[in-house]
């Protein structure tokens, strides 16, 4: 609403996303057709694993809040070395499915824990001994 207001074509924006969006699927297909020599469906199903682990790894929340490129670039790194140093000490496939999996539940965790924001901006109080200082916050 405010950005029609403030004088933007949201449709417009909408189709150039939405084209933009697709066009890098498409291209995306193309690559993993290349690199797997085969036009399966199923040739990158191996990779979301390893995409949502190095985002989480990053330090980036599923709650909101800011994310970084920097810091998913820093988890892309860091999956990208445990695969190449799983595959040289020849680590099962299975066992690095497990060792990757274990990894993202941990950085899942840590993720969620600890402090957050309201919408606001300030500091959330989850829970107080007499309730009166969360009232009072609000």
């Amino acid at each position: 609403m405010a950005s029609r207001l403030a004088g933007i074509n949201v449709k417009r924006i909408t189709l150039i996303l939405y084209t933009m969006t697709g066009t890098l699927a498409a291209l995306s297909g193309l690559v993993m057709t290349g690199l797997a020599s085969t036009a399966m469906p199923s040739v990158g199903e191996s990779y979301a694993l390893d995409t949502i682990t190095a985002v989480y790894l990053g330090g980036n929340s599923s709650e909101g809040g800011e994310g970084s490129v920097w810091r998913t670039l820093l988890g892309v790194m860091i999956i990208g070395i445990l695969n190449n140093g799983m595959a040289l000490i020849s680590v099962q496939s299975y066992w690095q499915t497990f060792i990757k999996g274990t990894l993202l539940i941990a950085a899942v965790t840590t993720a969620s824990g600890g402090n957050s924001k309201n919408r606001s901006g300030k500091w959330k109080i989850t829970e107080t001994i007499s309730g009166s200082l969360a009232s009072k916050r609000e």
